[in-house]
């Protein structure tokens, strides 16, 4: 798993990000939306199983904390239709609490999931924070917090 900024990403990884994720999000789910964002310069890229020039097992974006909670926020989550039931999905999320904790000290880490992911994000510690939602078109989401860790003992 390759930890990198924006302004790290190479020209064949962001391409990769890219279209990994107009490939699952976009046209596998049927869901027009505006990927691109603006969000991506600011946050720190994990790319999981890369094959250079262009193939990416999973990626996701962690955002630095932001917000009433001063949570980090993973989003844009994503899995490679051949990796998936492989393990990855865990895999980047437990490297990404601990990247956040390591890049960011202990703070509450915050996603907005698909409702039919609840029990793979509480298994990692995630708890519901919210009502459920429609976002991105009409895929139902709901928003989760993992408490920050506890240091003190």
């Amino acid at each position: 798993m390759i930890w990198k900024t924006f302004a790290a990403l190479t020209a064949d990884e962001l391409h990769a990000i890219l279209k990994l994720r107009q490939d699952v999000f976009i046209i596998e789910q049927a869901c027009l939306f505006r990927d691109i964002d603006g969000r991506d310069r600011d946050a720190h890229h994990l790319l999981a199983g890369w094959r250079a020039p262009e193939t990416l097992g999973g990626c996701l974006r962690l955002m630095p904390p932001a917000g009433e909670r001063n949570a980090a926020g993973i989003g844009r989550v994503v899995v490679h239709a051949d990796q998936r039931r492989t393990g990855l999905g865990q895999r980047m999320m437990v490297d990404s609490i601990a990247y956040a904790e390591r890049t960011f000290g202990p703070v509450p880490v915050a996603l907005s999931a698909q409702t039919y992911l609840e029990r793979f994000y509480n298994g990692l510690g995630f708890a519901r924070c919210s009502d459920d939602y429609l976002d991105e078109g009409d895929i139902p989401h709901l928003d989760m917090v993992k408490p920050a860790a506890d240091n003190a003992g």
